[in-house]
């Protein structure tokens, strides 16, 4: 289900899961919807101001009916007021990954995690020869007054093929795992991200003269020796604060991934 997954993700380790075993309290409980349950829930101070809030995950009690589909599954969170009573503040059905968006491995949902001002969801997936797993930490921003996407960590494993293996010996693995912080991400509000967003490309078109690849969105890094020229399109799966994540494919067929300077780029025309 992710456009990328080939191109890194297990190696993160698993979250430990708050309440997947047990039933939320009342005043949680009370904000699961009829034909909903609860697939996990976490309490912390979200917002810094010393009470008690909670975060909310939700799944459709049909979400594993034969042709339901990939069934969205809602986050919430639950800001604790002066008065003593939760409301819902955010809510979200583009963080959590459907109950079929693991492939072959099944369920991805991994855990939850939340402590003061933020919290974490994990995920992980993929095919026998090939895992990917991905976390996102949502911190409170005072500024914003509002819960942006602090870090995002991807990693993961796929066999390389080795010729020379013996059959006892098998073949390689390939691991890796990438960290992208706020100041690289740009500010991403919870209601706005979206966890499809890299199997949705867009078009991309670069203006200047070269624009050469990046290893990481990382400004004032080493670039890599390889670009593309003005006039050149290219896929970006998403912009980041100073980079677009892009894929070029030359007229040989020949595919470069990485990440080139927003400044460089322009988004193309139909």
């Amino acid at each position: 289900m992710r456009a990328l997954a080939w191109l890194w993700v297990v190696v993160m380790p698993v979250l430990p899961v708050v309440g997947a075993d047990e039933d939320p309290p009342p005043e949680i409980a009370r904000f699961v919807p009829t034909g909903f349950q609860t697939l996990d829930f976490a309490t912390a101070d979200l917002d810094g101001d010393g009470r008690q809030d909670a975060v909310l995950i939700l799944r459709r009690r049909d979400e594993d009916a034969p042709g339901s589909g990939d069934v969205p599954r809602p986050l919430l969170l639950l800001l604790r007021q002066a008065s003593g009573q939760l409301k819902e503040a955010r809510r979200t059905d583009r963080l959590v990954y459907c109950g079929r968006c693991g492939g072959m491995l099944g369920d991805p949902y991994q855990g939850l995690k939340a402590s003061r001002g933020r919290f974490t969801v994990g995920f992980a997936g993929g095919s026998a020869s090939s895992h990917w797993a991905v976390e996102y930490t949502f911190a409170y921003n005072a500024g914003a007054r509002d819960w942006l996407l602090e870090e995002e960590t991807d990693s993961g494993n796929e066999r390389v093929e080795n010729p020379r293996a013996s059959e006892q010996e098998g073949d390689e693995r390939s691991t890796w795992t990438k960290t992208l912080n706020r100041q690289q991400l740009g500010d991403i509000p919870l209601e706005r991200f979206d966890y499809e967003a890299r199997d949705k490309p867009k078009d991309w078109r670069v203006r200047a003269d070269r624009a050469y690849f990046y290893e990481n969105p990382i400004l004032g890094s080493k670039p890599r020796a390889s670009y593309v020229v003005r006039g050149d399109r290219v896929e970006a799966f998403r912009e980041l604060r100073d980079f677009v994540e892009a894929r070029f494919t030359g007229t040989l067929g020949r595919t470069t991934y990485g990440y080139l300077l927003k400044k460089d780029m322009e988004p193309a025309g139909p």
